[in-house]
């Protein structure tokens, strides 16, 4: 018969690793759009390439990075009641 339960440090070390790359592509973001802020480019198709990037390629990045900041932080909680379980 199997046991239920979990390992608390590897859990809390995967929710901190899914934040910490939440937090690298949130840098990502950053960085790409300062660099096309500063990108010399005039014209029709810089303005639909920003508006693509600002409007569709950094929504669907900034998706991913709170889903892995959600998903750490519910690591986290179970972390939590897993060890609120096994102290009582």
């Amino acid at each position: 018969m199997a046991l239920e339960g979990m390992d608390v440090a590897q859990v809390t070390s995967l929710a901190n690793l899914m934040k910490q790359k939440a937090a690298e592509i949130q840098g990502i973001i950053s960085t790409l759009s300062g660099q096309l802020s500063n990108t010399q480019w005039v014209g029709a198709d810089r303005n639909q390439f920003e508006g693509d990037w600002h409007g569709t390629y950094t929504q669907q990045l900034t998706a991913v990075v709170n889903g892995l900041n959600d998903a750490g932080n519910r690591a986290m909680q179970n972390v939590n009641q897993q060890t609120q379980a096994s102290a009582t």
